[in-house]
């Protein structure tokens, strides 16, 4: 495999007619491969970056409070977190908004918080997640790092304003402790924090953060002479914990404010269509690791229902509990029940795609950032009824359709039946055609669903088409938000 670097150099070597010394065409790629390789990392290197750029042309306050090592190059599959001065807030936002549309993005998720909104962003072909902390940072609902504070700490790193190294290990683990009480899954935390509070004096440390006692800063202290233990990591979370009595203003109001999260739901469900060889398990790899950066650890992967309740061959003691399934081996092998056993089967079923929802889904989508993928859902049983073994007339499934909860939006995956039985001749071409076509009805037929044609483009094409679709119509959901 040939480095980022490596592709940039050839690049330029192929713009300028000057071939690599000792590597011909056919040992490396054509000119176009090189370009198609470069265009995959680029977009979001080029929004990022010109991103920090408008911010600091614009002179925005600001400063990213972590994991900022590799930025502008690369997010590392990390979101940002930054601190934006209060008065900077509205013209940050309206600026961040402009820029992504200018790369083809939209607001595809956003989480109201006083102090602590959460933005997600969404284009083609790129991804990311910030969350702001607009004036100050806190810790619940108690101000922990006030702007005045965070100012004394900004240092400046690859073009942009960071908070310093060792208030940043500081920062973060005693937000992770009071926070959670603990930071047992993020040990680095303790290990950073312990190097860089071992090289600060008592006064240093004080001034830095003058909202704890002298006697709190005294324990902080401890940490950069001590290993991780127990009893100072509970002494940190509750002394400090008391110490922060000053609650933000409106703290009370923000608990109630937190229900307009269920008129605009964060998050969403997701279901990705098609017959076998349509190219769903492709397509939703290569999407994923966009979705990934949009919705920083929020994804989620469902085979045909939330699998609340065990498949009826492993209640019945038939075959064990497989987890994660993605795929069906010969999913027409066996035959289809009789019409009491398949209303049996989809009744059973329907308990799953209802209940699966509302206990499992629903909570996460209603209030986090969350994306649910569910390869195929219910509309299969009009696509493909052999697979789930049952034979039931159109109209008992259309009925049963009104209680299932419809997917926020669908991918439907489709295109010539011969190509796609060529990628994956497991049934026949008629089977195939049939499928095809009534997924294609269904699509024009359902307001959420859209098409895409996976033999008409290649892989890299038809995934930008599909995203750019769905960051479209997510993008409708928070088309009215104007500010933080």
């Amino acid at each position: 495999m040939y480095s980022s670097e490596d592709l940039e150099r050839f690049y330029f070597q192929y713009q300028t007619e000057a071939m690599p010394k000792g590597i011909s065409i056919e040992q490396f790629c054509s000119r176009n491969k090189v370009i198609d390789i470069l265009k995959k990392g680029s977009v979001m290197k080029n929004f990022i970056e010109m991103f920090f750029l408008m911010l600091n042309q614009e002179k925005i306050k600001y400063a990213v409070l972590r994991n900022y090592d590799l930025l502008p190059n690369s997010l590392d599959g990390s979101d940002i977190d930054m601190w934006v001065e209060q008065e900077d807030c509205e013209r940050f936002f309206n600026l961040t908004m402009a820029k992504a549309e200018e790369y083809g993005g939209h607001l595809v998720s956003y989480i109201w918080k006083r102090h602590e909104p959460k933005i997600c962003l969404m284009g083609a072909d790129w991804g990311v997640q910030i969350d702001v902390y607009t004036g100050l940072v806190p810790i619940g609902n108690y101000e922990f790092y006030t702007g005045e504070i965070i100012a004394r700490h900004i240092v400046e790193h690859n073009g942009i304003k960071v908070i310093s190294k060792k208030w940043c290990a500081i920062e973060s683990l005693l937000k992770e402790v009071l926070n959670t009480g603990n930071c047992d899954r993020k040990d680095k935390f303790y290990n950073e924090a312990h190097d860089a509070i071992a090289e600060i004096d008592e006064e240093e440390l004080k001034e830095g953060l003058p909202m704890f006692s002298d006697n709190y800063i005294k324990l902080l202290k401890k940490v950069g002479k001590e290993a991780k233990s127990k009893c100072l990591i509970d002494r940190i979370y509750e002394e400090g914990r008391k110490e922060l009595t000053k609650k933000v203003k409106g703290a009370n109001f923000d608990k109630v404010a937190k229900f307009k999260r269920l008129l605009k739901r964060p998050g969403y469900m997701i279901a990705i269509l098609g017959t076998d060889g349509a190219g769903k398990s492709a397509i939703y790899e290569s999407m994923l690791p966009h979705l990934k950066d949009a919705f920083h650890n929020g994804m989620h992967y469902r085979h045909l229902r939330p699998h609340m309740l065990p498949d009826i061959g492993v209640l019945i003691g038939k075959r064990e509990r497989v987890e994660n399934v993605k795929v069906c081996a010969n999913p027409h092998a066996k035959k289809s029940s009789g019409f009491i056993g398949s209303l049996i089967r989809l009744a059973y079923y329907l308990q799953d795609y209802i209940w699966g929802y509302w206990l499992k889904i629903w909570p996460k989508i209603a209030i986090h950032a969350d994306v649910y993928v569910m390869d195929r859902y219910y509309y299969d049983y009009y696509i493909d009824q052999t697979r789930s073994l049952t034979n039931l007339p159109n109209w008992i499934i259309k009925f049963f359709d009104i209680f299932v909860p419809s997917p926020d939006v669908i991918i439907c995956l489709g295109g010539n039946p011969e190509k796609i039985f060529e990628r994956k001749p497991e049934t026949s071409l008629e089977d195939v055609k049939n499928q095809t076509a009534a997924l294609h009805d269904f699509c024009n037929s359902h307001k959420k669903a859209f098409w895409v044609d996976t033999t008409e483009y290649d892989l890299e094409t038809s995934t930008k088409i599909a995203l750019k679709g769905l960051a479209e119509r997510m993008g409708k959901r928070f088309k009215d938000i104007k500010k933080l």
